[in-house]
């Protein structure tokens, strides 16, 4: 039952868990909430990523940003560094499609091959 209603949205939020895929095979929108690792990118055309928060230093590190940050950006978390959850706002912005753009990522990573929307 999941899969067909998953089939039939015309959006999906979810977070990095993998059931984005099914949806995006169907190039129905996805929206991935609490991204992480940043590497990592996602299945589709019509799919958008929402970060996780970084903080370095407790400030918040931008998604254009995160290419200079290779630990996190693979997901190596030390010392200085934060990860937070989305919050309501971020999300409600998300789903109304706002601040999405294409960043430029590193090429080592699946993100740089699968060119996602990242939420700014």
């Amino acid at each position: 039952m999941n899969l067909i209603i998953l089939m039939y949205s015309t959006l999906t939020i979810t977070q990095h868990s993998g059931i984005h895929i099914f949806p995006a095979l169907f190039e129905n929108k996805v929206i991935i909430c609490d991204g992480f690792p940043f590497c990592h990118g996602a299945t589709g055309k019509n799919s958008f990523i929402l970060n996780k928060n970084l903080f370095y230093k407790d400030k918040l590190i931008k998604p254009s940003y995160m290419k200079y940050h290779k630990g996190p950006f693979f997901g190596n978390i030390k010392k200085n560094y934060k990860l937070k959850n989305n919050n309501e706002k971020q999300i409600l912005n998300a789903v109304q499609m706002k601040k999405f753009k294409k960043i430029k990522s590193l090429k080592k990573s699946i993100l740089y091959f699968r060119n996602n929307y990242i939420f700014e």
